[in-house]
């Protein structure tokens, strides 16, 4: 807890601590020269939360940045609002991509989106998001979304001598339409110049096949999946596959998505 007034405050862990899965520290992420010498690795920050965290009914999302098979790759983490503990947890990586300073929002339905910076040895600086469903004892989500292709390299060193990048990024969901989420990451947009995106990013739960469009053939994908005991198609989030599930899906694609 925090208490105290605003000049001296006082942090306690009186309540202990929450393990989570083990991760380590994001390394630097790699990107391209354009039109001259090849400029520093992007500094993608450490292990603390860089984005806010949102309670979202009896839930808290929260997203961090750490390192898999040599890139910087998104720790996201479901908690318990009253108890603390863990409920989901999961990351995502990219065999090419570094992904780096991620927020994420979620809504009551069991959407959840992730937002981030990304780059590689071919790609500048670019902003992405990711979209997921949350089923069973997990969050299954897309392949990455570019909400906006980087143009250049950038450099602008601190005093240590780091390519810092903005330690800037937020997913929030739209007050008037559960449907809808307002990603805000940063890119390139010009030699040394950083940018700010801002995206709105609509989930639809129908569109099971992700192809971005509610379609017939969600209704055959879904049902495919869950004969095969896809665990994707817990739509009722109970962690059981039961009929009950079918009708959530129906129900849910004949509404539509606004």
């Amino acid at each position: 807890s925090l208490t105290g007034a605003p000049a001296g405050p006082a942090f306690t862990t009186a309540g202990g601590f929450v393990a989570v899965p083990a991760f380590s520290a994001p390394p630097t992420a790699p990107q391209p020269a354009i039109g001259g010498a090849q400029k520093a690795n992007i500094n993608t920050g450490d292990t603390r939360f860089g984005g806010p965290v949102y309670r979202v009914g009896g839930s808290i999302w929260a997203t961090d940045s750490s390192s898999i098979a040599g890139r910087s790759a998104i720790q996201w983490y479901q908690f318990d609002a009253n108890t603390f503990a863990v409920l989901r947890a999961g990351s995502i990586s990219h065999p090419t991509l570094s992904l780096y300073f991620p927020s994420i929002s979620a809504n009551t339905s069991g959407d959840v989106v992730i937002g981030c910076s990304g780059s590689s040895s071919t790609q500048p600086v670019s902003t992405y998001a990711f979209v997921g469903r949350a089923a069973s004892a997990t969050v299954f989500f897309s392949d990455p979304l570019l909400l906006q292709a980087g143009v250049d390299d950038y450099q602008a060193l601190d005093g240590s001598g780091r390519n810092r990048w903005g330690d800037y990024s937020s997913v929030s969901p739209d007050p008037s339409d559960a449907n809808r989420f307002w990603a805000i990451q940063e890119w390139v947009s010009a030699n040394d110049i950083y940018s700010t995106r801002v995206t709105c990013v609509r989930v639809c739960p129908a569109d099971f096949d992700r192809s971005g469009t509610r379609l017939p053939a969600d209704i055959f994908a879904f049902l495919n999946a869950y004969f095969a005991s896809d665990p994707r198609t817990d739509f009722d989030n109970n962690n059981a596959l039961q009929p009950a599930d079918i009708f959530a899906f129906l129900n849910n694609y004949f509404l539509g998505c606004s």
